[in-house]
């Protein structure tokens, strides 16, 4: 005669479900500290390149300019080029300067932009690069305002809006010289467009964790006949200041632009 087995009842099955249960959710435990180890790894792979990819920007645009002036204390862009052009300077054939002959950056710190464009739905980010377009005498600072055709606008989002994402940047100039200055980027990178205070990667130590990168300005050389023509070379490093771009000058109205203006030989 066959033994006959006795069945679960429903009281052990359930008890050795919540048993399961217990073990899997204290596996999932240990293995959390490793999903965050390669979440934040990944992350803070990805803002690197991006803050390089800022540094860069800036470096590979003014590297070979004749004459620069970098300005923190003005008001707008339009006020740093008039700044600019108070010191007189030239093209290499003696010609004075006009606004529409030089080339500005603005690092915006007090304008908050939406992550996908002008509209979109989500959080305020702040730290982007602003272009004018070129031949214009004015740049908008206003995402919606935008135009990377020059139908109507007069500026457009350096590398387009989408390059920045879901992150905050922090752009800093310093050790200006003739011979060039250093460029520093660090980032807060925000899981979701809403920018949840509490869904974010940020830069552990953030005194000495960023980017950081020399720019050596080429210099060109001033024909021997500049004394007779009148042709002027200008650097202006007498408007900086030191807390723009910095973690606590980022992300409110009063907080300080920079504007690099500048003329590069065409």
């Amino acid at each position: 005669m066959k033994k006959k087995f006795k069945a679960f009842t429903l009281i052990e099955l359930i008890v050795t479900m919540l048993i399961m249960g217990i073990i899997m959710a204290g596996i999932m435990r240990m293995f959390q500290p490793i999903n965050d180890v390669y979440s934040n790894t990944s992350v803070l792979s990805n803002q690197e390149a991006s803050e390089l990819g800022i540094a860069n920007y800036i470096a590979g645009n003014v590297k070979y300019a004749q004459s620069i002036g970098i300005y923190e204390d003005q008001a707008s862009p339009e006020a740093a080029v008039t700044t600019f052009l108070a010191n007189n300077p030239t093209d290499l054939e003696g010609n004075a300067l006009t606004a529409a002959d030089v080339d500005v950056i603005c690092i915006v710190n007090n304008t908050a932009y939406k992550a996908g464009g002008a509209g979109s739905s989500g959080g305020d980010f702040y730290g982007r690069i602003v272009r004018r377009l070129p031949g214009k005498t004015a740049c908008s600072l206003n995402q919606a305002n935008f135009d990377y055709t020059a139908t109507t606008g007069n500026s457009y989002m350096a590398m387009g809006d989408a390059y920045y994402g879901t992150a905050d940047y922090y752009i800093r100039i310093s050790n200006f010289t003739d011979k060039g200055f250093d460029i520093t980027v660090d980032s807060d990178y925000y899981y979701s467009k809403q920018k949840k205070a509490n869904d974010f990667f940020q830069r552990k130590n953030a005194t000495s964790n960023y980017t950081k990168l020399s720019v050596y300005l080429a210099n060109p050389t001033i024909p021997a006949t500049a004394s007779t023509t009148g042709v002027k070379r200008v650097v202006d490093n007498t408007h900086l200041d030191a807390n723009a771009g910095t973690r606590s000058n980022v992300g409110t109205t009063a907080a300080k632009n920079t504007y690099i203006v500048y003329y590069s030989i065409k």
